[in-house]
């Protein structure tokens, strides 16, 4: 590719010239070739049985599911208990509960790399039985046993990072 069709496909996808220019630049033969472009995507998914969860949390509610045999409560949920494989109902869980496991991520994807460093933690919400991952705000690093409690963004959408966790 010469510098005018470099120019012309930068102009054409929004990828800076210089970024084509490294991509080109002589490299072994044997060595990955990598190229940028960028890709925008518009699609729908849906969340199947889980949607209550979603819903939920664009509510500012945290579901999780308990199991109709044994009483265990999931949380991420689960339509079918993990441990006797009876079917679950949906509750209501925290919104305080436990630090289980923390860290913190000091170099992350490009979706959170402008967060760095932030702290990720599993959450055992109180009225749970198991832990549920999420973001920690408000502090540089939290240990096992440091009481959370749920904060929600203003708007919603339905998605994980609907919710994450502050200092209770």
């Amino acid at each position: 590719m010469n510098e005018a069709e470099r120019r012309a496909h930068s102009l054409r996808t929004g990828i800076p010239a210089d970024a084509l220019e490294r991509a080109f630049a002589g490299a072994e033969a044997s060595a990955p070739l990598e190229i940028p472009d960028r890709m925008d995507v518009t699609f729908k998914y849906s969340y199947g049985e889980l949607s209550p969860f979603f819903r939920g949390l664009r509510e500012g509610r945290i579901l999780g599911t308990k199991c109709r045999r044994c009483g265990r409560v999931t949380l991420p949920p689960r339509p079918r208990c993990g441990r006797c494989f009876a079917e679950s109902d949906w509750v209501e869980c925290g919104p305080e509960g436990t630090v289980v496991a923390a860290t913190t991520v000091h170099f992350g994807t490009s979706a959170s790399a402008d967060r760095a460093p932030y702290v990720c933690a599993f959450v055992r919400l109180d009225g749970a039985d198991t832990a549920l991952l999420a973001n920690v705000a408000g502090v540089t690093a939290a240990t096992p046993g440091t009481r959370v409690r749920a904060r929600f963004r203003d708007v919603r959408v339905g998605r994980m990072d609907d919710l994450e966790f502050v200092p209770a």
